[in-house]
Order: structure tokens, then C-alpha cells, then sequence
């Protein structure tokens, strides 16, 4: 595994502290009406994407 760079570092502490954490917690918001079960899905690819293919 690659070490992460800053940039990367500071998005996992936005976003929780990892992208599972994460992808939990949207997986729940969706089962609670809370987010969009549209949208969330892709919000969490994309972050996945930029997270580990930069």
C-alpha cells in the first residue's frame, strides 16, 4: 500500500477517518431518509476513486 499523501490524509479525517466509515454511515443516512439514495452512492465512488487512484 502506498503512503498516503497530505491531501489524501486530510480528506479521510473529513470524511471520519476512513472512506469504510465513511460508506457506513451513508448506507445508514439512505435507510433513514436522510440522504438521497440517488446521489450518496456516487458521492461515495467518487471519494473512492479520488482516494485511491491519485
Amino acid at each position: 500500500m502506498r503512503k498516503l499523501d497530505p491531501k489524501t490524509s486530510l480528506v479521510l479525517r473529513g470524511i471520519g477517518g476512513s472512506l469504510e466509515i465513511f460508506e457506513a454511515e451513508a448506507q445508514a443516512g439512505i435507510k433513514a431518509g436522510r440522504h438521497c439514495p440517488d446521489d450518496k452512492p456516487v458521492v461515495v465512488d467518487c471519494l473512492r476513486q479520488w482516494i485511491f487512484i491519485q
